[in-house]
């Protein structure tokens, strides 16, 4: 079997910075293995080692990323290319995968293109699936297991809610998820070894003749804004009480809860002013509605009208409230790969201002291949949106989300995917009848098969939720029903630490952290936590922080509003009959989000 790994070359954590240019400085800085390539890179070697087969690793990046491939040869790898040049610098998602697929049609023909699922300074998890749209094959994203036999593969893949088990045929591109595999690292001796003829650098003029670089680029980096969340970082040395009362006060404050706007009044659908496409997504009916919320505004300020592209499950009257104007009635809105197909000659008669997807395993599929298929601007992981004299500013965040970024998209259309929680909450609006168009299958047979879906957990309670309680390995999972109690009185949902759901003590999709999800609720209570970084970046939009750690040297404290150092045994008892006293426990005294105009939202 011959397999190719797509490696890339990142800095370390602690040296991410923006140049002026707005993008990551990779020049003067320590270059290392992305975390997930190393997954990638080991499972590739594995593969051609039992196979009998070869692994080439391919790297596009400054010079400095030659380092890399030396490395990547010495644990185990075959031979490597390093597609350096001045001309790609500056380049976005769509100039990448470009340029990488030109290196790999440089490098041969493969059984397998291995990904790592995203990169560790950038999070968009969109590339491997632009690689495999441009290379015409189907596409396993986050893999967890697989086994591959006479050509063809069953893999087990992480997906947003649990898993799922897909079948398909080789040639496939597969992004590989951190539990895939150990990783393999070399050592001096082994580096030292490595023959300069295994590894073989070309630049630009070894590619087909394509959109590489800043030109070929359909997006552009903007302004650039600091998003530092800032902690008053107080902390008591067992003052249980006293740290109670102040808490309680927190928590009681978070009691009125989000105020919310109402969607926006519908436009009429046959109007010629700008569209925008929210496509649904097929098992969450609640980010649809986020999306469309967002979508309306957007709308709003154009005079504009949003049309939703979706099967004939959601309820007509949900869409309308919630935004849409007019439906596009799809046949198979499951399917990435056909859905992309399907939905490009739409987009191109109507080149609507954008097309909203949600930043889930799926969106960002179906995103990736409709950017690929149309050569239009691809805007990842986006957690803001702008208008302003009717042109939209995309912001996403960067530099483990401690900046905001603005994205300027060169195309009339752009494919953008939306963070789940991103948009405003939002209170229904006046119910209207919605034109339906249905919308024609031209797309072959999917090259993938999904043949079994496991849900661990819903992911709506998480985004909703007001206040989040996170447990660290500092609570036993036999002790979960007490921190369980505390969160019922207070109506919160848990979550945890990745080295928790390592143990499975609770599930993956409960995990927060950059390996996990990001949440944003007003009150995020960590209990046992230590405050890693990987950790602490999944938490940063929390409007406050409270902490419970027995260890004073935790570095949870300095990144907190009020830290407690005690026992949380005996801490959280304290704070539950605080609130009690407050009036917690009560419905009746438990706050709603409200609309602007007073009335209870559902939202």
């Amino acid at each position: 079997m011959r397999v190719a790994v797509l490696v890339k070359a990142v800095p370390k954590i602690e040296e991410l910075t923006l140049n002026e240019m707005g993008h990551l400085k990779r020049d003067g800085v320590t270059l290392e293995i992305n975390p997930y390539c190393r997954r990638a890179l080991a499972k590739g070697i594995e593969l051609a080692e039992e196979t009998g087969g070869e692994c080439v690793v391919i790297t596009m990046g400054p010079p400095g990323s030659a380092a890399i491939a030396r490395e990547a040869v010495a644990v185990g790898a075959d031979r490597a290319v390093v597609l350096t040049d001045p001309s790609l610098r500056g380049s976005d998602l769509l100039a990448t995968a470009r340029a990488l697929n030109g290196a790999l049609a440089h490098a041969g023909r493969f059984d397998l293109v291995l990904c790592g699922k995203a990169s560790a300074d950038a999070e968009t998890a969109v590339l491997p699936a632009q690689i495999a749209e441009l290379l015409g094959t189907g596409f396993i994203a986050a893999v967890r297991a697989m086994e591959i036999s006479d050509g063809a593969i069953i893999a087990e893949s992480e997906t947003d809610d649990g898993w799922v088990e897909t079948h398909g045929s080789l040639p496939l591109v597969i992004s590989c998820a951190e539990r895939l595999c150990s990783p393999r690292r070399a050592d001096p001796e082994a580096l030292a070894a490595v023959s300069e003829d295994r590894i073989e650098i070309i630049g630009t003029a070894a590619l087909p003749p394509g959109a590489y670089g800043l030109e070929g680029s359909p997006t552009r980096v903007g302004r650039v804004r600091h998003h530092r969340a800032s902690r008053s970082g107080e902390v008591f040395r067992g003052g249980i009480p006293v740290w109670a009362a102040r808490a309680a006060e927190v928590f009681v404050g978070a009691g009125g809860g989000y105020t919310v706007a109402r969607v926006p009044e519908p436009h009429s659908a046959s109007s010629s002013a700008p569209a925008l496409l929210v496509v649904a997504d097929p098992k969450m009916d609640w980010l649809t509605h986020e999306m469309l919320g967002t979508a309306a505004g957007m709308a709003s300020s154009l005079s504009g009208h949003v049309v939703v592209a979706t099967g004939t499950g959601l309820p007509r009257q949900e869409l309308s409230e919630h935004g849409a104007d007019a439906l596009l009635l799809v046949s198979d809105l499951a399917n990435p790969d056909r859905l992309s197909a399907d939905l490009s000659p739409w987009v191109q008669q109507h080149n609507p201002m954008a097309v909203l997807l949600p930043s889930t395993a799926w969106g960002r599929e179906v995103g990736a291949r409709l950017s690929v298929r149309l050569g239009c601007a691809l805007v990842s992981d986006v957690a803001l949106i702008e208008m302003h004299e009717g042109s939209p500013a995309y912001w996403k965040p960067a530099l483990n989300y401690s900046e905001l970024v603005e994205i300027a998209c060169r195309t009339e259309t752009a494919i953008v995917t939306l963070r789940p929680g991103s948009g405003s909450r939002t209170a229904p609006r006046t119910l209207a009848r919605l034109p339906e168009e249905h919308l024609p299958h031209v797309s072959a047979p999917s090259q993938v098969k999904t043949v079994m879906r496991v849900t661990d957990d819903k992911l709506e309670p998480l985004a909703r939720a007001e206040i989040l309680i996170g447990v660290g390995l500092g609570v036993e999972p036999g002790d979960y029903a007490q921190v369980e109690e505390f969160a019922d009185l207070v109506g919160a949902e848990m979550v945890a630490t990745r080295k928790v759901t390592d143990r499975h003590w609770m599930p993956r999709s409960r995990q927060v952290g950059a390996t996990g999800r990001f949440v944003a609720p007003l009150v995020y209570l960590a209990i046992g936590v230590s405050g890693k970084p990987m950790h602490m970046v999944g938490v940063r939009s929390a409007r406050f922080l409270l902490a419970i750690n027995s260890d004073e040297s935790a570095p949870i404290f300095s990144q907190s509003d009020l830290g407690l150092v005690a026992r949380w045994q005996d801490a959280l008892p304290a704070l539950a009959a605080e609130l009690r006293h407050r009036g917690f426990g009560n419905p009746d005294l438990l706050g709603r989000p409200r609309s602007e105009d007073g009335a209870e939202s559902i939202a």
